[in-house]
């Protein structure tokens, strides 16, 4: 559950997208409905199935450009929430104590948030640093990468599919672990094309991977 919402952050960046990043954003954008089709994708609520650790449960995530977003995910036994309203970050564990979240943690809510809202895609990335940072490939295809780093936060690598242009993987490394999402089953939902099935693992760590189904968009 932790790998869903986890990103470890640290210093700000300076604002910026590389010219030979921006060709990339721009496919993925035509490849997923088009500008107007992004522009117009200012809110959204998401519900999703999950299957994790043997269990069942439900993901739901709020999210509303530019900062703002909330998730709710119950599995197992398990409840957690929490939420950023641009200013102001909390989280409600499974014991239901609320907590206010300052330090790293606010910085935390922040890069998510700004992840969630697909602002590295923005004009100038609201603040943070997009740059092209290679080319990987595996058995399946070959993808071309781009490394988006939030005003305050770590990066992420994102790998886009030469064949059709869609972010098909992110990559975070942070200094205990690499947690990997695995976008697939792409489909028309809610004016864009995105993703149905979204698998989250930690690498070396096989047993807390969890798969995401979409449920509603």
């Amino acid at each position: 559950v932790l790998a869903l919402v986890a990103i470890l952050v640290a210093g700000a960046a300076r604002a910026e997208v590389a010219s030979d990043a921006r060709p990339v954003i721009e496919r993925w954008i035509e490849a997923t409905g088009g500008r107007e089709a992004f522009d117009a994708d200012r809110a959204l609520y998401l519900r999703a199935s999950l299957e994790a650790f043997g269990l069942k449960g439900v993901l739901e995530s709020w999210n509303q450009r530019p900062d703002r977003n909330a998730g709710a995910t119950e599995i197992g036994p398990f409840r957690l929430r929490d939420g950023y309203d641009g200013a102001i970050a909390w989280r409600v564990d499974q014991n239901g104590k609320l907590q206010r979240r300052d330090g790293v943690d606010l910085d935390d809510a922040r890069g998510s948030a700004w992840f969630a809202n697909e602002m590295w895609a923005q004009p100038g990335a609201a603040g943070g640093r997009v740059v092209r940072a290679g080319v990987e490939k595996d058995s399946a295809a070959t993808y071309t990468v781009i490394e988006a780093t939030p005003p305050a936060g770590k990066p992420r690598r994102l790998w886009f599919d030469d064949r059709t242009g869609y972010l098909v993987r992110t990559v975070l490394r942070d200094d205990a672990r690499t947690i990997v999402n695995v976008f697939s089953e792409f489909a028309r939902r809610a004016g864009r094309t995105r993703p149905g099935l979204t698998t989250v693992s930690v690498e070396g760590m096989p047993m807390n991977t969890v798969r995401a189904t979409t449920d509603s968009v």
